[in-house]
């Protein structure tokens, strides 16, 4: 009779235990919310329409202080430091519709968009245009993160 109580405790035993595997192999759903660390960012330029070299920033000096946070009340602030003494904070408010994020800060708001957006990952995109006399500029700069 004790084999088959054993086996019973045996059987429950892997029936919970499989359940709990299941749950933890459950997609979390993607937040943007928290603090995601700068890794780099590039720089491409365009003077009507042809495309200029791109820039790529990666000093490694702004990556483990520089970072850009998103609370859940729709708040945030970002924060660069580029060496001693350098270092820049701001505060700001977004909003995320998809894969559009929009930051507001005072009466302005800037149109970016998520070009990669994962749990752990985040490529955010800006699009910048302007014109001087005949010449048109479209400047594209995404900025790399990655979430802490």
């Amino acid at each position: 009779m004790v084999p088959v109580k054993a086996l019973a405790f045996l059987s429950l035993l892997i029936a919970f235990q499989a359940c709990k595997k299941t749950e933890d192999n459950q997609t979390k759903p993607l937040s943007i919310v928290g603090k995601w660390v700068w890794s780099t960012t590039h720089y491409n330029e365009f003077i009507d329409g042809i495309a200029q070299p791109e820039t790529i920033d990666s000093n490694p000096g702004y990556s483990n202080n520089s970072y850009i946070q998103f609370n859940s009340d729709g708040t945030g602030m970002d924060a660069v430091y580029s060496g001693n003494p350098y270092f820049l904070q701001g505060s700001f408010n977004y909003s995320k519709s998809g894969n559009n994020l929009t930051f507001y800060i005072g009466d302005k708001a800037w149109k970016d968009v998520l070009t990669t957006f994962t749990q752990t990952v985040l490529t955010i995109r800006n699009v910048d245009t302007s014109s001087v006399g005949t010449t048109h500029y479209k400047f594209v700069t995404d900025y790399y993160y990655s979430k802490q």
